[in-house]
């Protein structure tokens, strides 16, 4: 899943500098290249921008030198534009196979690339969006980016949107612990139609878990359904099952199709207290 390169954004921050300790897992699961980037941003910056992009070219040397401590290969990029747009130009001019970025569990953190940048990021990409998500405590900020790949939740609305990244996690580089199925009934006209909304789904969802079974890639396959809201149900039922992270669609640029799906993946991004893999799929006209 994760044969390619990473795309990870840093502004010197100290919860930025949190993400280094989740790129060994993802190097466990196929990673083995990082591009390593820092945007000057043009609107602080302004005439001084030159001097930026020099001034923070040994730091970021820095960061490149403890990474590839961890046998990863890294390059460097400092490019000067608007943080969001540059982020998800690189990460299309170099084919990354991931964009990872960072917010907070029930809230955003007001950093450059922590707050409004990582979902600008998630909007416009045309490339997976790992949001792993940083938390503050007395003891400091923290990550925890350990095993989140052992049990993995993944919503579908039986869309092909939905299927595809199905087929993504059947390519993951190594087997997951558990995945966990999940469908989401959010309205019915009465009872009768949402038990047998509820009986479809569930029968929807045994193939899907027939399917896997048949591909070996977790130890441990189950289902849940939900009814109500889409993004509340979802986290709360990975909350209940203790998911390590949420893997789920977005649309992918351009679409005008699945708004709700779009406002779904949004919400989930945005309240999900455990890291959420967002994967953008164009809508097939």
């Amino acid at each position: 899943m994760l044969e390619g390169k990473i795309l990870m954004a840093t502004d010197f921050s100290e919860p930025a500098a949190r993400l280094e300790k989740c790129l060994k897992e993802l190097q466990e699961i196929g990673a083995r290249q990082v591009l390593l980037v820092h945007v000057v941003d043009i609107r602080n910056s302004g005439l001084n921008a030159a001097n930026l992009v020099e001034y923070n070219e040994k730091r970021l040397d820095d960061i490149k030198d403890k990474i590839e401590e961890m046998d990863f290969e890294v390059e460097t990029e400092i490019p000067i534009g608007f943080a969001a747009d540059e982020i998800v130009d690189l990460a299309e001019e170099e084919d990354v196979s991931l964009i990872l970025i960072a917010s907070r569990g029930e809230g955003i953190i007001k950093q450059l690339f922590l707050g409004s940048t990582a979902y600008d990021v998630i909007r416009k990409s045309t490339k997976p969006v790992l949001l792993e998500k940083i938390e503050y405590t007395d003891d400091g900020y923290s990550v925890s980016c350990k095993r989140k790949f052992d049990k993995i939740l993944v919503p579908t609305d039986f869309s092909e949107e939905s299927k595809e990244v199905i087929e993504m996690v059947k390519r993951m580089h190594t087997p997951t612990r558990e995945i966990i199925l999940v469908s989401i009934i959010e309205s019915s006209d009465n009872l009768e139609e949402l038990e047998e909304r509820k009986e479809k789904a569930e029968q929807k969802l045994r193939k899907i878990k027939e399917d896997l079974d048949r591909e070996d890639i977790s130890s441990r396959l189950s289902v849940r359904i939900g009814e109500g809201v889409a993004s509340s149900n979802i986290i709360r039922i990975a909350k209940e099952e203790e998911a390590g992270i949420i893997i789920m669609p977005t649309r992918g640029r351009g679409s005008i199709k699945n708004i709700l799906l779009g406002s779904t993946a949004d919400r989930v991004a945005r309240r999900s207290p455990i890291p959420v893999l967002l994967v953008p799929v164009k809508n097939k006209q």
